[in-house]
Parts: C-alpha cells; sequence; structure tokens
C-alpha cells in the first residue's frame, strides 16, 4: 500500500487512526482524495461515533493542509429515517445540513417499489414459556420453508440457544414422534384423510416408492446453523449453501445480521427483542429484497413475559 498507493482503500475507524500515526501512511494522503464512504452509518453511535468522528475531523485536516481540498462524504444506513440521517450526517462529518443530499432506498434501488414488512409480535401462554413458544415457531418455519422453498432466518442472541434449538429440531422432536404420535396412527387414519396436508402422519417415517421417507429427517436436512463461534470458511459454506437454497431455513446471531444479500427471503424470526432497535431493522432488512418475494418480509418476534419484553407491547416501561 505504501510503495504503490491504491485507488481505493477499504479500512475502518480503528486501523486509520492508529495508521494516521505514522509518517508512511500520511504520505497516502498528499494527494485529493475524492470519496469516503461509510456504510451502515447508523453503528457510529455513542463511543463508536464519537471516535469516528474525530478521525474523520482529523483526515480532513491532513488532506485540507496537503492538498487544499476536501472530499465528498457518502454515507448509507437502512436505519434511519431522513430527517434523523440528515441531523446525525451534519453531527457526524461537520457538515451543514443544507450541504447534504439525500436519495431515498426504494428509489434507487427498488426502483419506486415500496418494501412491506408485516410484524407479528407474540407472547407466550402465561402458563407455558417463551422456549416452548420458539421451537414451535422454528417448527412452523422447517416446515413453511420446505413445502414452499422459500428460506427464513431464526436469529438468536445466544449460542447455546442456537444449539438447544438445533437439538430440539433433529432429536427431541424424533423422539416424540417416536413414542406419542407413531402409536396414534392407527388412530388418525381411522378419524383423518391422510391426504390432507396437515394430517400428522406426514410427519411420521413412511415408504415412499422405494424408500422410507421421513419428513422430520427432511426438515433436518434444510436446517443450519451460523455464529462467529464458526470459522470463517465453515460461515461462508453456510452462506453460499443459504444463497443457492441447498438450506432454507437458518438459526443465526447477529453475525448475519449485516452485509448479506440473498433476495429470496422472506420471513425473519427473533426470539427475544434483539439488544438495541437498529438490530432489530437491520434484521428484518435482510428479507423481503426482491420482486420474487414481491418485496414484503414477515417479521416473528418472540417476547417472553418479562418487564423488559412487555413493554415493546404496550408502549412503555411497564404494563398499566
Amino acid at each position: 500500500i505504501w510503495e504503490k498507493p491504491p485507488l481505493i482503500l477499504i479500512t475502518n475507524g480503528y486501523t486509520l487512526n492508529r495508521r494516521l500515526m505514522e509518517p508512511q501512511a500520511q504520505e497516502l494522503f498528499k494527494k485529493p482524495v475524492k470519496y469516503i464512504v461509510l456504510d451502515e452509518a447508523h453503528v457510529y453511535r455513542e463511543e463508536t461515533g464519537a471516535h469516528i468522528h474525530f478521525v474523520i475531523k482529523r483526515l480532513k485536516r491532513i488532506l485540507k493542509s496537503n492538498t487544499n481540498t476536501e472530499p465528498l462524504f457518502i454515507i448509507s444506513s437502512a436505519t434511519l429515517p431522513k430527517n434523523t440521517l440528515i441531523d446525525f450526517a451534519s453531527k457526524l462529518l461537520q457538515i451543514n445540513e443544507n450541504e447534504i443530499f439525500w436519495e431515498s432506498y426504494e428509489k434507487l434501488v427498488s426502483k419506486g417499489k415500496k418494501k412491506y414488512i408485516i410484524h407479528l409480535v407474540l407472547l407466550p401462554n402465561p402458563f407455558r414459556s417463551a422456549e416452548v413458544l420458539a421451537e414451535n415457531i422454528l417448527l412452523f418455519l422447517l416446515e413453511w420453508s420446505y413445502f414452499t422453498g422459500k428460506k427464513s432466518i431464526f436469529f438468536v442472541d445466544s449460542i447455546h440457544e442456537i444449539h438447544r434449538l438445533r437439538h430440539f429440531a433433529e432429536v427431541i422432536i424424533k423422539r416424540r414422534l417416536k413414542d406419542g404420535i407413531t402409536r396414534a396412527l392407527e388412530h388418525l387414519k381411522s378419524t383423518y384423510d391422510t391426504n390432507e396436508p396437515f394430517y400428522w402422519g406426514h410427519y411420521s417415517t413412511k415408504p415412499v416408492g422405494e424408500k422410507s421417507f421421513n419428513l422430520i429427517d427432511e426438515f433436518s436436512k434444510i436446517l443450519d446453523y451460523h455464529h462467529g463461534g464458526l470459522d470463517r470458511t465453515k460461515r461462508f459454506q453456510i452462506e453460499e449453501n443459504f444463497k443457492k437454497g441447498l438450506k432454507r431455513c437458518l438459526l443465526a446471531t447477529s453475525t448475519l445480521e449485516l452485509g448479506i444479500d440473498i433476495g429470496d427471503i422472506a420471513v425473519i424470526a427473533h426470539y427475544r427483542y434483539p439488544f438495541s432497535g437498529e438490530s432489530y431493522i437491520q434484521r428484518v432488512g435482510r428479507a423481503g429484497r426482491s420482486e420474487e418475494r414481491y418485496y414484503t418480509t414477515l417479521s416473528i418476534l418472540i417476547l417472553t413475559n418479562s418487564p423488559a419484553q412487555l413493554k415493546y407491547v404496550y408502549g412503555e416501561e411497564t404494563p398499566s
């Protein structure tokens, strides 16, 4: 980089701040910089925002001293609305509001087509746990993704919970079926039409042609998980399988919250409200990004019965 300065430099605020202390790095900025781009600008808030604010201020001062020019800034965010974004950008970049040009995502990317989000908020029965509700939603997503071919992501903020839900889908359901539903099949056959799509016998092992077919096994084949504890190669392979449709339902932490663009995701589920409102918006933004999905997203939010979660239902700190 020092010997052959690139036309485009991709970096982060902390690396840039550290390198600006070195004379070699400062040589990069003895020529005008035309653009500085900040993607996902909403993350630059609180301590991080203050840090980036002063890094940019320092960089602008170096460019002004060396080249007598100032760069143009381009920032993007799918989270901040127009009025908030303009005020935010003005303070972050030390730019007057009347010097900021704003364009909507719908006009630039979706060709003017509005994106629709359906928010479904679920509370568990007071006599049942949120864990049971999450298990049922996962089973619903697996069944829906399997029969429709559409994709879904179930966000969980704990690696432990991801493995618990995966264990439920791949092991516990099979045991329940073996012990419970199998014994009831004869009764079901005499009571219900076996061609009905919701006939429970479909979940059990049955012959299809020359092979034995088990629907729960088929569900397991389209399920995978994604989190920061996996090495980069493993995460990349999971993402590729998801893009190709080899996997159609993912359990994921915030590792899939940003930076992926898979247009045919249709449903986003959240087990408990995420740590910040921005995270919720970012997660919902992963779905409904294509015409094939009608620019529509179903967002399923599973809350617990704790006061901290209930405030999102009642719109206040404690329910009245």
